[in-house]
């Protein structure tokens, strides 16, 4: 089964450090990355994690390679994928058994050992220098069982050479005990991400160009804890404004950390021209933008000269790549955005914005998102419509979280209307280990399928319920179920042969050992029509060893 899937060269981009001021008793830490196992950065959003790490791989003469998460890397085969793609930017031919060995397996998850084993392999002939691996925004992948164990493989066997660095907001679900014993961990947490007053009034200097005094700097690392993205809305709040007014507005600054947040960030928010508030709340629905996306979403020709003013005014807005092509929200400026959004607009024209997002996604091939935005609009019938393939595509690349997430928000009324929903519910099952859950399933699609006369959903259906009652022992169901298959027309000729090869031992133990000769002579005549030689010999093996139970039984 194919399990190479598209990527983004966005996520393997690492941000631009322009603009930003270079701590060293931070990036003192982080050479250490160089010559540790791993090196973990964990802090709340908006402590400059991101950008930290990016400054100190700029900074180094080792090959990094960076990798972007988010909740659609979850998959296993997403992972690897990407991460082989990282690699190869820096060793072309890397990867190249894992990628083949994926091809040909049924679900990753169930031959993670071996695919990682691949790869480990693999990383083994490029070790002959270092290499750095960023895995930003872990937290967004930390739940996931899949990449819990292959990130626990990796640390464990990977090469001295190289290097894991993580940046997370919450604590990677990781056995580190271990390695930290073995003094093979650098550990980056909020206390030593915050900034000192000496710091802040270095960031506001050097930054923003913007001085303070003595007094008023010590009163904003009490109130701000040191926290960057708080000192950053505050900056923006405190500008243009005298001397004298300054320290009675830090004065009056109470509540907690968000509540101070909301409340710069909305200044920061109202200052903006309307047209850029409408850019601004229109576009944080997506995690990542193009600017030609944006153009033709909003049907506008400026998204490059706004997207350029608010990087450049440090307004939580950067580009992600050397083109800058792409460009990111900061999340806590994207959450408020978003907030904004549903506040501005009222639900129609949010889904209608979804929608016509959705649209543009699905035109231009990016159907994983399109179905998303889809369901994010209501817009179920649009959605079940494009997952009747790209749903196909997503089991058969292994991405069984990202479908199973796009599955479970289909309300049930639709459900009935659209039976290959219902047949991609039943597969998921399976995988699982629910069978007769999956077999309910695969009934109700079935009875849909027979009433359109939908004769592709009818025999996969009699397949995969069938294969469910062969494999669970209820034969008598599986003989009905496989004989009921035969009589469909334009069978695909392996699948007609295999599902002999099963009625033949179905027979032979029920002891019709007459019936299971004539399936077998029946098969044996169809391989003669095969004319790829090696699909011949694959039919032949597959059905003599079948016959051989038609004689363990007699």
């Amino acid at each position: 089964m194919p399990h190479i899937i598209k990527l983004l060269s966005s996520k393997l981009a690492a941000p631009r450090t322009s603009d930003t001021m270079l701590r060293e008793r931070l990036l003192s830490l982080m050479n250490l990355s160089t010559v540790k196992r791993l090196t973990t950065v964990v802090a709340g959003a908006g402590y400059g994690k991101t950008t930290l790490v990016a400054q100190a791989v700029s900074r180094c003469t080792v090959k990094t390679v960076w990798y972007r998460l988010d909740a659609l890397d979850r998959d296993v085969v997403t992972f690897v994928n990407y991460l082989v793609a990282g690699i190869r930017k820096h060793h072309p031919g890397f990867g190249a058994e894992v990628l083949d060995y994926l091809r040909k397996i049924h679900n990753p998850a169930d031959e993670l050992r071996s695919v990682l084993t691949l790869f480990l392999s693999e990383s083994e002939e490029i070790s002959g220098e270092d290499l750095i691996i960023v895995l930003d925004d872990y937290h967004t992948v930390n739940e996931s069982p899949e990449i819990r164990e292959t990130m626990e493989i990796l640390l464990t066997n990977l090469s001295p050479s190289i290097h894991l660095i993580l940046t997370s907001r919450s604590e990677p679900a990781l056995s580190l005990s271990k390695l930290r014993a073995m003094r093979e961990v650098i550990d980056i947490r909020e206390e030593d991400l915050a900034f000192t007053a000496g710091e802040i009034e270095q960031l506001y200097l050097q930054v923003f160009d913007f001085s303070l005094n003595r007094s008023d700097i010590d009163t904003i690392c009490h109130k701000v804890g040191g926290w960057v993205s708080g000192l950053i809305l505050l900056c923006h709040s405190l500008r243009g404004k005298p001397a004298a007014e300054i320290g009675t507005n830090l004065v009056s600054l109470r509540g907690s950390r968000r509540t101070i947040f909301k409340y710069l960030e909305e200044n920061v928010y109202g200052s903006l021209s309307p047209e850029k508030q409408e850019f601004l709340i229109k576009t944080s629905i997506f995690p990542r933008i193009t600017i030609s996306f944006c153009d033709r979403l909003l049907n506008v020709h400026y998204s490059a000269d706004v997207l350029r003013y608010l990087e450049d005014n440090h307004l939580f807005t950067s580009s992600i790549d050397r083109e800058q092509h792409w460009y990111s929200y900061h999340q806590l400026f994207r959450d408020f955005l978003l907030s904004r959004l549903k506040e501005e607009l009222d639900h129609a024209s949010i889904a209608r914005l979804y929608r016509d997002a959705a649209l543009l996604l699905e035109r231009s091939g990016d159907e994983d998102e399109a179905v998303g935005l889809y369901l994010q609009a209501g817009e179920y019938e649009r959605a079940c419509s494009l997952l009747k393939y790209a749903g196909k595509r997503l089991f058969k690349e292994g991405r069984f979280h990202l479908l199973n997430s796009y599955l479970s928000k289909i309300p049930a009324e639709f459900l009935d209307e659209h039976p290959w929903i219902q047949f991609q519910q039943a597969q998921l099952e399976g995988l699982s280990g629910k069978l007769q859950i999956a077999v309910k399933i695969y009934g109700r699609a079935l009875d849909r399928f027979v009433e359109q006369m939908d004769r592709e959903g009818i025999q996969s259906c009699l397949v995969e319920s069938g294969l469910i009652d062969f494999q669970t022992g209820d034969l008598s169901k599986a003989q009905r179920k496989f004989q009921e298959l035969l009589e469909q027309r334009e069978l695909d000729p392996k699948l007609r042969i295999e599902i002999m090869g099963y009625l033949i031992y179905i027979s032979s133990h029920f002891g019709q050992m007459d019936l299971a000769d004539q399936w077998f002579d029946e098969a044996i005549s169809l391989t003669n029509n095969l004319v790829e030689e090696a699909l011949r010999y694959q039919c032949l093996i597959w059905l003599y060893y079948y016959r051989g139970f038609r004689y363990a039984f007699s």
